[in-house]
C-alpha cells in the first residue's frame, strides 16, 4: 500500500479482543490515509474455536478501473462491466510467488537490486501495526 500511494497515516482504530484480554486481538479496523488517498483496513479471524478458510482481499478503486488482489496471489480487473482474471498465463500463481521471493532473497543477499522490503519499510509498517494495536 505505501509503496503504491506513500505513507500511511492512521486516522482511527478499533480492535476487539476476547474476554479476559489475555489473547491477542481477534478483529482490527483501521481508517487510514495515504498522500490524501482514503485506506480502510478491515481484519479478523475466527479466534474464538472458529475454523475457516483464509481470505485475504486488497481492493484499489480508480478513476478507469478497479484491481482486486485476491486469496494472496491472484488479480481480477474490472471497468465497470464485471471482473477479468488477471495473470492467467501463469500456471500456479502461488509457486510462482515463492519463485520471485526466493529470487529476490539471493538478489539481496548478492548486493543486487531487488524488490524486497527495506527495514526502513518494515519499520514504517510495524509503527502502522503498533499504532492501530494501540488505538
Amino acid at each position: 500500500m505505501e509503496r503504491l500511494f506513500g505513507r500511511a497515516r492512521l486516522v482511527s482504530a478499533h480492535c476487539r479482543y476476547p474476554d479476559g484480554g489475555v489473547a491477542a486481538e481477534t478483529h482490527a479496523l483501521a481508517m487510514m490515509d495515504c498522500g490524501g488517498l482514503p485506506v480502510t483496513f478491515a481484519g479478523g479471524t475466527g479466534g474464538l474455536g472458529n475454523s475457516g478458510a483464509d481470505r485475504v482481499d486488497f481492493t484499489i478503486w480508480g478513476r478507469r478501473a478497479t484491481y482486486r488482489l485476491y486469496d494472496w496471489n491472484r488479480l481480477r480487473v474490472s471497468t465497470g462491466d464485471g471482473w477479468e482474471e488477471r495473470l492467467t498465463d501463469i500456471a500456479d500463481t502461488r509457486q510462482e510467488g515463492y519463485r520471485r521471493q526466493l529470487l529476490n532473497l539471493g538478489r539481496f543477499a548478492a548486493g543486487e537490486p531487488h524488490r524486497m522490503a527495506t527495514f526502513a519499510d518494515a519499520l514504517s509498517v510495524q509503527e502502522l501495526v503498533e499504532a492501530i494495536l494501540a488505538a
